[in-house]
């Protein structure tokens, strides 16, 4: 049996961006104004788009089998995150798995010899035109000291597989 799960059956169209402009610009993000034409014939005269280098993240585990997560504060929602390493891409990068395995090495000293693309998500894809790339690392290794950016503070955990999804059942994995 074939089950038909889509109800409307409208094509999607997309919006005409007639204008674009920045009204604001910082050395991390910018954020875009656009006038835009909806397929209905509607405009749109102030949709703002927040602008920021694309995100990498890994899913790190050692050659003992735990799992590398990095432990910083987070000024955004105020808190102390306990998350998988990674960072901002470089400006213009096509090459996201060189900006993942450069934010592992950075927070954690950690380098790993086996990598995989795991997924990409937009992050709030309505209002951000920001990506997040996803990584496998295996066999990671120490392979010396971390190289922090002056603003970041960060302690590495290693965690048992077995205490992976209880944390993040609880919430103590962000």
């Amino acid at each position: 049996i074939i089950i038909d799960s889509i109800v409307d059956k409208r094509i999607m169209k997309k919006w005409e961006q007639l204008r674009s402009q920045i009204v604001f610009k910082t050395p991390f993000f910018r954020i875009r104004k656009d006038v835009c034409l909806l397929p209905d014939g509607h405009e749109i005269d102030d949709y703002y788009v927040l602008e920021a280098p694309h995100i990498a993240l890994t899913v790190t585990i050692t050659v003992a089998g735990q799992f590398v997560l990095v432990e910083q504060y987070k000024h955004g929602i105020g808190e102390i995150c306990l998350e998988l390493p990674g960072g901002m891409c470089e400006p213009n990068s096509t090459d996201m798995l060189a900006d993942a395995k450069r934010e592992l090495r950075e927070e954690t000293g950690y380098i790993a010899d086996e990598w995989h693309h795991l997924a990409t998500f937009t992050n709030n894809s309505t209002r951000s035109s920001t990506r997040v790339y996803i990584y496998l690392a295996l066999n990671a290794q120490l392979d010396g000291e971390q190289q922090l950016d002056r603003n970041e503070d960060i302690n590495v955990r290693l965690v048992e597989p077995s205490e992976i999804m209880p944390k993040i059942r609880q919430g103590d994995i962000n």
